[in-house]
C-alpha cells in the first residue's frame, strides 16, 4: 500500500472513530496519520486530496485538548474546502458541537438539520440525533421531550448496536 492509501485508510479510520465517538483509536489514528503526514509535507498542503480529512482530524485532536479556538481555526479552513458526503457531516457535526459547547444552541440546531439534510449514513444520522436531543434539550429544559432521542434509539436498535443504546439510556437517564 503506498503512502497515500496507508493515510487515506487512516483518515478514514479517524473519522469513522469519531462519528461511533471511539476517542481511544480515533486518537491512535489521528496520530499514526499525523505522524505520516507531518513526514510526508506534500500530503498535507491545501492542493491534497487529503487536505480536509488532515483538517478534521486536527480539528480531534484540539477539540480532545479543549482548544477551541483552534477547532475554529480549523472550520474556518473547512469552509474555503469544496467537501461533499461524510467529509461535509462530519464538518457540520464537529462545527454543532461546537457551537453547542459554546452555547449557541440555535446555531447548533441549524448546522444539525443542514447536516441532516445531506443524506447522512446511520451512524452518522445516530450522532446527529444526539446532538440534537442534548440540544432541545438545553433550550427547552423540559426532560420530556425526547423525540430526538427516541428517534436516535431507533436508530440504535436497528443497528443492534449496544453501545449506542446504553449511550441514549445514559442521557435519558441524567435529565430526569
Amino acid at each position: 500500500m503506498d503512502i497515500f492509501q496507508d493515510i487515506l485508510f487512516k483518515e478514514k479510520s479517524v473519522m469513522g472513530c469519531l462519528l461511533a465517538w471511539n476517542e481511544k483509536d480515533a486518537r491512535k489514528y489521528s496520530d499514526e496519520s499525523h505522524w505520516l503526514l507531518m513526514n510526508n509535507p506534500d500530503l498535507c498542503n491545501p492542493d491534497s486530496k487529503l487536505y480536509a480529512f488532515h483538517l478534521l482530524n486536527r480539528f480531534a485532536v484540539f477539540w480532545n485538548k479543549s482548544e477551541f479556538d483552534k477547532c475554529k481555526e480549523i472550520l474556518a479552513q473547512l469552509d474555503k474546502i469544496p467537501l461533499t458526503g461524510s467529509e461535509l457531516i462530519l464538518k457540520l457535526c464537529n462545527a454543532a458541537e461546537l457551537e453547542f459547547m459554546l452555547a449557541n444552541y440555535p446555531k447548533a440546531l441549524s448546522l444539525i438539520e443542514k447536516a441532516m439534510k445531506l443524506s447522512p449514513t446511520d451512524d452518522e444520522k445516530y450522532k446527529l440525533l444526539l446532538l440534537k436531543g442534548k440540544v432541545e434539550h438545553e433550550i427547552s429544559g423540559i426532560p420530556f421531550e425526547i423525540n430526538s432521542f427516541s428517534e436516535a434509539l431507533g436508530i440504535a436498535e436497528s443497528l443492534g448496536n449496544q453501545e449506542y443504546i446504553a449511550e441514549i439510556y445514559d442521557e435519558l437517564y441524567t435529565m430526569f
